[in-house]
C-alpha cells in the first residue's frame, strides 16, 4: 500500500510482520514487534492519510493450528501503541481509513455487513442492513 509521502509503500509479508520499503528499492523496515502483542498475526489493509497509523486485521493462531476470527487493530507507524477496535464473535477484517482519517471501514460478522468505527475506538456503527454478506468495501478517493 503507497504511503501518503509517495515515497514508501507498507506492506504485510509472508511472516505475518508489517513493513515499511522505499517505493526506489533498498532494504524494508520492519515495524511490528516480534512477538507482537498476545501473539498477534498482522494482516495490513490501511494507512491512515497523516501516514502515522496503520491498520490491520490481527488473528491470532490457536493450539489445534487453526487461527482466531480476525479483529480490527491500529498501530503507530513506527511500532507499537497496538490498539484493538473489535472483539469478536464472528470476524471483523478488510479495515480501511477514510479519506480523511476520521473512520475506518470494515467488513464484520458482528452484525454480517459492513461497519464503521473511529480510530479512537468510539461510534461503531451498522452501515448496511440487509441478508448479504457485503464483504470487504473500499472507499473511492
Amino acid at each position: 500500500m503507497l504511503g501518503p509521502d509517495g515515497e514508501h509503500i507498507w506492506l504485510s509479508a509472508y511472516d505475518r510482520q508489517l513493513y515499511r520499503a522505499p517505493v526506489r528499492g533498498g532494504a524494508a523496515e520492519l515495524i511490528t514487534r516480534d512477538p507482537s502483542p498476545d501473539g498477534v498475526l498482522h494482516f495490513l489493509h490501511g494507512v491512515h492519510p497523516r501516514g502515522d497509523r496503520l491498520a490491520f486485521t490481527g488473528l491470532r493462531e490457536t493450539p489445534e493450528g487453526g487461527r482466531t476470527p480476525g479483529d480490527v487493530y491500529t498501530m503507530s507507524a513506527k511500532g507499537g501503541d497496538y490498539r484493538r477496535l473489535t472483539s469478536g464473535p464472528g470476524a471483523s477484517d478488510g479495515c480501511e481509513y477514510s479519506p480523511d482519517g476520521k473512520w475506518l471501514y470494515f467488513p464484520t460478522e458482528l452484525f454480517d455487513g459492513h461497519a464503521r468505527i473511529r480510530p479512537d475506538d468510539s461510534g461503531l456503527e451498522q452501515l448496511t442492513f440487509d441478508d448479504r454478506g457485503n464483504w470487504f468495501p473500499h472507499l473511492s478517493r
